[in-house]
């Protein structure tokens, strides 16, 4: 059967089905969230029953940021739309591979527009090791393969009613949930603290970099040679001069310039490969990254890509193979573990300079909301024509990072189409 070709033979006491059926003999049910017609954009409040959108998936988790609410009134009129602890949620469409979990502290949301919801029921098979099967790349895959639409994939109840299900016995199932579920939690719990660190980063770049308030505690007498304060330990105490200077661009503090992100890095676009090439794609050993590994990404280094290209299709890639440090620019920047990435041509990247690494720092530095939605110009970038935002190296800083082979600057740049928010002109010292 269809299951067979996926996965291969079941294991003793194992059996294929699939996840209608699943659903079906479990009492349970898969089902489309409500159209818009049933809820409209005034239908949402600040504060009330969260409702679960697309952008809300994440990795077999809900995500809460942002996440919209509807009134009590709205949920009872909706009622058959809640959701419950153990229902599975899927994005109707775009990434219809992601999936969610819905938890304890869930039930009783909403499967908002744009979600499909599967609900294995009081007798079907165990909601947690389901939900990870559905995570296991084959099946993924098999679903992506499935959706309609060659530009935006579509997902439909009869799309995953019939998707292949292998279904362990009932302690093997809870076993193999548990593990998985153990080692998520606690991939969670250290997401979660990364969080808390990226915010305190912020925080210490923005006092730093950006109001000057080394150089400030300096002048005003607040910071002494060894002496600490917040955000401001003693050894770093010379780093950082004692007055400013007049600038162009106003106060900066002595022995820091002005600079353009053009003077800094070299900015490179990338290209694709054609897909209807075989010998540029399969077997391929060359992580090729995109938009969409971008942007599945929680944290703003970059691993692994979904595709990768060989050595025929990294010959037709301009930029050719990235080195280590690069950061690439999407919607999100990212930091390149290692060499050994070439980039499609759906977003620059910069490379080389002095700056390359503390460019991810710079634009880490940022709430999210600072991307706004739109297209980014590099033109613009590189010659400086930015709204500016002062950012700043000190000639001491520059040193001790190059002394420790980290490229030295930095700068950060988000162009919407209508060229309304960035930054681009930059501070640094020259090395």
């Amino acid at each position: 059967m269809a299951g067979e070709e996926l996965l291969g033979p079941a294991p003793y006491g194992w059996k294929y089905t699939t996840l209608g059926t699943a659903c079906q003999l479990g009492g349970g049910d898969i089902q489309t969230g409500p159209f818009g017609s049933q809820l409209h954009a005034a239908d949402y409040v600040p504060v009330g029953i969260p409702s679960i959108m697309p952008q809300n998936i994440g990795d077999n988790r809900i995500v809460e940021d942002g996440i919209a609410r509807i009134t009590p009134e709205d949920a009872k009129r909706l009622s058959r739309y809640l959701v419950r602890a153990g229902d599975i949620v899927y994005s109707r469409r775009g990434d219809v591979e992601r999936r969610a979990l819905v938890r304890d502290h869930e039930d009783g949301w909403l499967c908002g527009t744009g979600c499909l919801r599967v609900r294995l029921g009081p007798c079907g098979p165990d909601p947690r090791f389901t939900s990870y099967y559905l995570g296991h790349p084959t099946v993924r895959e098999w679903i992506v393969r499935h959706a309609h639409g060659a530009t935006m994939p579509n997902l439909n109840t009869s799309i995953l009613s019939a998707c292949p299900l292998l279904v362990p016995l009932p302690n093997e199932q809870y076993a193999i949930a548990h593990i998985l579920g153990t080692l998520d939690d606690k991939i969670e719990l250290l997401r979660r603290q990364n969080e808390t660190l990226e915010a305190m980063a912020r925080a210490l770049f923005r006092a730093w970099f950006v109001d000057f308030e080394p150089v400030r505690a300096k002048k005003e007498g607040r910071w002494r040679r060894g002496e600490s304060l917040p955000g401001l330990p003693a050894h770093l105490y010379d780093l950082f001069p004692d007055h400013f200077v007049e600038s162009e661009w106003g106060e900066i503090p002595e022995g820091w310039r002005h600079s353009t992100i053009g003077e800094e890095v070299t900015v490179c676009g990338g290209s694709t490969p054609s897909t209807k090439e075989p010998e540029f794609w399969e077997g391929g050993q060359h992580c090729w990254a995109t938009p969409k590994d971008l942007s599945a990404l929680k944290f703003p280094v970059l691993l692994d890509t979904d595709r990768k290209i060989t050595d025929a299709g990294l010959a037709r890639v301009s930029s050719g193979l990235l080195p280590k440090g690069t950061v690439l620019r999407g919607r999100v920047a990212v930091r390149c573990r290692e060499s050994g990435t070439a980039h499609s041509g759906m977003f620059p990247c910069l490379r080389g300079g002095r700056c390359s690494r503390l460019v991810a720092v710079t634009t880490i530095s940022l709430p999210p909301k600072s991307f706004p939605a739109g297209s980014l110009s590099w033109a613009a970038a590189a010659e400086g024509r930015v709204p500016a935002r002062r950012a700043a190296v000190p000639k001491s800083m520059a040193r001790k990072a190059g002394a420790e082979g980290v490229r030295t600057g930095f700068m950060a740049t988000y162009l919407p189409k209508n060229g309304a928010r960035g930054i681009s002109p930059l501070w640094s010292m020259a090395s």
